[in-house]
């Protein structure tokens, strides 16, 4: 991984000269989304974009970087099935005006405090931060360094990692996993149904990525 400063000197020139036409700041599309389970990834993105900031900060008056609310819905005991688990964050754009300037940083936030920055001269840029149990919210700041034109798409990802040595992982789905229920491969007893399970069955947690594989199965067992 390749640190902003062993780049910056060739960088700044064009990023101090495009601060003063940087873009009106607009939300990211779609302004928020939810990570379960069940959710595959969760997509945002932005653009045409033009507009830099050298200072790794989203702040006023310079209209330099959009936001994403993100909720982050995972089962109580994740980390003692799967204790390496992560959220992943990766961010990719195009490079319309061929200069290969184009750059753009991650900052995650938990509770207005920073969790997590990547602000490396790599394409695309990567980061990643513990998975816990329960509902959390975060907020991903997507910092323009410099953007000449490009578009950038997002993508948010679970990553359970190894799981913990001796523990049923399939009971872990059965137990936890909305597709799993819809599968068929959930417990009968009602009473192992988690309150995670309960708690996105109701919210719909499915989504297209379920959905598609929901369908995949179903077609299967006819």
């Amino acid at each position: 991984m390749t640190n902003r400063c062993n780049a910056l000197g060739a960088k700044s020139v064009l990023g101090l000269s495009l601060a003063l036409a940087a873009s009106a700041l607009i939300a990211a599309t779609p302004e928020s989304g939810t990570l379960t389970l069940d959710s595959g990834a969760v997509e945002f993105g932005n653009g045409p974009n033009v507009g830099a900031n050298l200072t790794g900060i989203c702040q006023s008056p310079v209209p330099d970087c959009d936001h994403f609310e993100l909720s982050v819905d995972l089962p109580d005991n994740l980390g003692s099935y799967f204790p390496a688990a992560m959220v992943r964050v990766t961010v990719s754009w195009d490079d319309p005006s061929g200069s290969g300037a184009e750059d753009y940083d991650i900052t995650v936030y938990a509770a207005d405090s920073e969790l997590a920055r990547s602000n490396t001269v790599e394409h695309p840029e990567v980061l990643s931060f513990d998975a816990v149990g329960g509902l959390e919210d975060y907020r991903i700041e997507i910092l323009y360094y410099t953007a000449l034109g490009s578009t950038y798409a997002a993508a948010v990802e679970l990553e359970l990692g190894e799981p913990a040595d001796g523990v049923d992982t399939a009971e872990f789905f059965a137990r936890n996993s909305v597709l799993g229920r819809a599968l068929g491969a959930s417990p009968q007893d009602a009473e192992l149904e988690s309150a995670y399970l309960q708690r996105r069955t109701a919210a719909g947690s499915v989504g297209w990525f379920g959905l598609i594989l929901l369908g995949l199965g179903l077609r299967r067992r006819r």
